[in-house]
């Protein structure tokens, strides 16, 4: 996730990952050979690699595409001659693979959807260089490779960062989905909130955050009062990663107590860890982050900022909404912090 991406080392990780997966739940990889050993005989018979070894086997190949950089950057460099011969036994094995599921499910017409997550999560580190090159390595794969990212016969989901539409402009009108949607927070405030107003809790979505624990554990209240529960689903801001997280850090301290529901204390020592992950905030960043929580909008200054914008939304610092209109507020867990240029105690 903090490497730039190639279409070839892209499309060999997608098509390789899916090729597992269908072989793990039909019982069978789907073709034979499977496409991890279709790229490594492409590979023998045309590449000819220096600095590393081509991997002995499938399962050797993909630790080495996940884990040696070495490998990763040498394989991008020897395979950019060989992207139209690897996108074409790509889509040869897809097509194979959807009637494989089709045949082992007795239905000619099934509709086949691959997901591909997390993907949104790549940046780089480092210096400014670097970060900047893993993001318009993305930019790259999916804004000038977009037909190479097309498949017959098998529906695509593809969870991409979301500065891309505001650097590849109209992008979506070259996938199928006609847009790029924007996977918000969770509806917990009423509407975007005028400028330098605080947003306003909303019944009905904080009401579908409990439903997310009531259908996980009906017994939750064992453990936690409804108001503790709508707490930590305010100071998530509607994040339920970070909502769920602070529910299991509490329950972790609960079978040493005598006494449940937890204390409150432990809810706040839960929230504790979830904001001490996001500190402390560089000066720049908190100038930023107050200029968005007084506007509620993305105050970006130039596109070159944009990487910086995502850096923020990655590590939850900023949180999008969409109530009728986009908009943005700083995680609850810090705003006091940011309001108080560093020097503000813990709170919402």
């Amino acid at each position: 996730m903090t490497q730039r991406i190639e279409i070839t080392d892209f499309l060999i990780s997608v098509l390789g990952a899916f090729s597992e997966k269908v072989g793990a739940r039909f019982g069978d990889d789907p073709g034979k050979p499977s496409f991890f050993e279709r790229v490594r005989s492409l590979l023998n018979a045309n590449v000819e690699f220096t600095e590393v070894k081509l991997p002995a086997g499938p399962i050797e190949f993909k630790a080495a595409l996940q884990q040696n950089p070495t490998f990763k950057e040498e394989l991008q460099r020897k395979t950019r001659g060989l992207v139209e011969k690897l996108v074409k036994d790509a889509r040869s094995f897809a097509l194979e693979a959807v009637q494989h599921v089709r045949n082992a499910r007795a239905h000619a017409d099934r509709k086949i959807v691959l997901i591909v997550d997390s993907v949104e999560r790549l940046r780089g580190v480092g210096n400014s260089e670097d970060v900047h090159e893993v993001f318009k390595s993305a930019e790259t794969v999916f804004s000038s490779h977009y037909d190479k990212l097309r498949f017959t016969a098998l529906n695509i989901v593809y969870t991409v960062p979301p500065y891309l539409s505001a650097l590849a402009g109209a992008l979506g009108a070259v996938y199928a989905g006609g847009r790029i949607y924007a996977l918000t927070s969770v509806h917990i405030y009423d509407g975007c909130p005028a400028p330098g107003a605080g947003p306003t809790p909303y019944d009905e979505g904080l009401a579908k955050m409990r439903g997310v624990v009531e259908k996980r554990y009906g017994q939750w209240r064992d453990f936690f009062t409804e108001a503790q529960l709508g707490r930590l689903a305010q100071h998530s801001g509607g994040d339920l990663r970070d909502y769920l997280r602070m529910l299991r850090l509490a329950v972790a301290r609960a079978p040493g107590l005598s006494q449940l529901p937890v204390l409150d204390a432990l809810i706040a020592d839960a929230e504790d860890a979830v904001r001490n992950d996001m500190l402390p905030i560089a000066d720049d960043d908190r100038a930023w982050l107050a200029k968005i929580m007084a506007s509620h909008k993305s105050e970006l200054p130039s596109l070159d900022s944009l990487p910086d914008f995502a850096r923020l939304q990655e590590g939850k610092y900023l949180l999008h909404y969409r109530n009728g209109e986009d908009w943005y507020d700083v995680h609850p867990l810090l705003r006091a912090e940011v309001r108080s240029g560093g020097n503000g105690q813990p709170g919402s």
